[in-house]
């Protein structure tokens, strides 16, 4: 009988991997949501079944646990399973070896017992009580430090990798965050331009918001002014536009983070707005190809993750 389950050897063991299925997206069919392990498309944990995550992917990088099937499972993603119980592998069982037979040996001697020393008594003056030994605490592990952020001042660059299609093509553009009124102030929106004509204005310096450095503010290296979320919406998908403002360590409007999508000292990340989560999540992207100009918007991600264009890199 056919099977969704391919076998696959790694040391001898076999282990059974599921084949992609490509059944739905964007919920639907609502049926068959939420998705089993090695189904998608799903954008989010939350389209995945309990016990399940969405492994979300740039290219062709193989989902854990499972195979590919066609090409219509190539450029979707789909969910599994992070926490996978390995079979156990039978050990054979040992013959029994035989001990050999002891030779009878003649008892030895028992020495006469020897009474147990008594300790000399030991006098305390008046008031004066038995010294108790001090207990020892147990050593405990000091917590990991959290990974450095980039240190210095740097450029924020959309990542790209070879095989990505912008714009209709496959040309490498590069492409930097910069203020919309070049000087940088306060109420500049930020766009996109060539990284090739940036300047000192574009530079931009991380400063923790959280102990485990995964919360940031996004700060201008050379003005108090950050990043910050609005209130203002545009188009179907309620993307809220993206201003400098002055830095307010009190505004969760201004700390971002990068929801497990990479981290922020890796060679790529998202950018997330803390303040919404689930199915309500933005992160910064220009909600298509980008191109000279565009500006940037906190968005629901589903779209940038279609077209590769919702992470971001270091660059110097």
């Amino acid at each position: 009988e056919e099977s969704n389950l391919r076998a696959s050897a790694t040391n001898g063991n076999r282990k059974l991997l599921k084949t992609l299925e490509h059944i739905g997206n964007n919920g639907e069919p609502s049926g068959v949501f939420p998705l089993g392990e090695c189904q998608g498309d799903c954008d989010k944990d939350e389209d995945c079944a309990n016990g399940l995550l969405c492994f979300l992917r740039d290219d062709e990088t193989p989902t854990p646990g499972c195979t590919e099937d066609t090409d219509n499972t190539r450029s979707a993603d789909f969910c599994y399973n992070p926490n996978p119980t390995a079979s156990p592998t039978p050990f054979p069982t040992p013959l029994p070896t035989p001990f050999p037979t002891p030779v009878p040996t003649m008892p030895l001697p028992t020495p006469p017992l020897s009474p147990p020393p008594t300790s000399s008594p030991t006098t305390f003056l008046q008031g004066q009580q038995a010294a108790t030994p001090a207990l020892t605490p147990n050593p405990t592990s000091a917590p990991a430090p959290a990974p450095p952020l980039p240190s210095g001042d740097f450029y924020l660059k959309m990542y790209w990798r070879k095989g990505y299609t912008w714009q209709e093509t496959t040309r490498e553009y590069k492409w930097c965050v910069r203020c919309s009124g070049g000087e940088c102030n306060d109420g500049d929106r930020l766009k996109l331009n060539e990284c090739e004509n940036r300047d000192s204005n574009d530079e931009w310096k991380f400063i923790p918001a959280s102990d485990d450095n995964k919360q940031i503010y996004i700060q201008h290296t050379s003005k108090n002014l950050c990043w910050r979320q609005t209130s203002d919406t545009t188009g179907t998908t309620n993307a809220k536009k993206i201003e400098l403002d002055d830095c307010d360590w009190n505004d969760d409007e201004q700390k971002w983070t990068t929801r497990g999508n990479g981290e922020f000292w890796e060679s790529k990340f998202e950018i997330y707005s803390v303040t919404e989560s689930g199915s309500d999540a933005r992160c910064v992207n220009q909600m298509h190809h980008p191109k000279d100009e565009e500006e940037l918007w906190a968005e629901d991600c589903r779209l940038a993750h279609r077209d590769s264009t919702s992470y971001w890199e270091i660059y110097r």
